[in-house]
């Protein structure tokens, strides 16, 4: 797959608000899948099958 090359149009009922390359996305997709999977490290979170509750932010 040719990931920055990637499309996106994003639509709001029906109409276009917004579109992009998958390079728009910090450079690259992978760049936000580590940016957010770093994020998510700074909090606490308990997952269950009912329910995910972000207890407290620990950084």
């Amino acid at each position: 797959m040719d990931w920055p090359n990637i499309g996106l149009v994003l639509e709001r009922n029906g109409n276009v608000t917004g579109t992009a390359a998958g390079a728009a996305v910090l450079g690259h997709p992978a760049r936000a899948d580590a940016w957010l999977a770093n994020k998510w490290s700074e909090y606490l979170i308990i997952e269950d099958q009912f329910a995910k509750i972000i207890i407290a932010h620990v950084a």
